[in-house]
């Protein structure tokens, strides 16, 4: 497998696309994103490739997946695309190799501030993404991670309750759904009480907010 592959190409088209967004340095905060509903198709395709070809296959190109997903996370702007790049990376480590999966779970933890403030906090865009990717991770794979989720769990807690501004809207959606994705992941013996209830106690809360009115977001 390689380039030629199908599921080269869909990286490689991908990747370009990415590349000529962050090259055109304007901000994609108001309306349609330009070019987001293209980056959708390709992940969906990539997500497709990922499910259909060999697991060896998968395991050979998994490093330049792991690059062009890390890349697209600065432009994964909306709900619908922030999923469809979780479900590519949860995808990725059932069908290829889990030894990376440590290392790029324990880095969006990073950059998340589980450790504290990162040196170089990233863009609202991106943390929202790299929330969403830490979720649906922990919700597919927590079994296999049990100390990672539980961070997981902890970190994205505490993203939801700092996000309280009206420009960190995106960010709290989505770093809530992700918390409810890593609680599922992790099972009930995994997590004690006290987190336990704080999670459902912070989720409960957003349920039973008023939603914001407004234009229907991006994807």
């Amino acid at each position: 497998p390689g380039p030629g592959s199908a599921l080269g190409q869909a990286l490689a088209a991908l990747d370009q696309q990415v590349a000529s967004s962050k090259q055109a340095g304007k901000p994609e905060a108001s309306g349609p994103p330009k070019g987001a509903a293209r980056r959708l198709q390709l992940l969906a395709e990539i997500e497709r490739r990922l499910v259909q070809e060999e697991r060896a296959n998968v395991e050979a190109l998994q490093s330049e997946v792991e690059r062009v997903l890390g890349a697209t996370l600065a432009v994964a702007t909306g709900p619908i695309l922030r999923r469809q790049l979780g479900r590519c990376y949860a995808v990725l480590y059932e069908r290829g190799s889990r030894v990376s999966m440590y290392a790029v779970t324990g880095n969006l933890l990073n950059q998340l501030g589980a450790k504290g403030q990162a040196v170089t906090p990233p863009p609202p865009v991106a943390r929202a993404a790299m929330a969403s990717v830490l979720g649906a991770v922990c919700e597919e794979h927590g079994m296999s991670m049990p100390s990672i989720v539980r961070e997981a769990v902890l970190c994205l807690l505490k993203v939801a309750k700092a996000a309280t501004a009206p420009a960190d809207g995106p960010l709290r959606l989505a770093s809530l759904e992700a918390l409810r994705g890593a609680l599922e992941g992790a099972g009930p013996k995994n997590m004690t009480t006290i987190a336990q209830a704080e999670a459902v106690k912070v989720l409960r809360a957003a349920a039973a907010a008023p939603q914001p009115s407004g234009p229907t977001p991006a994807p």
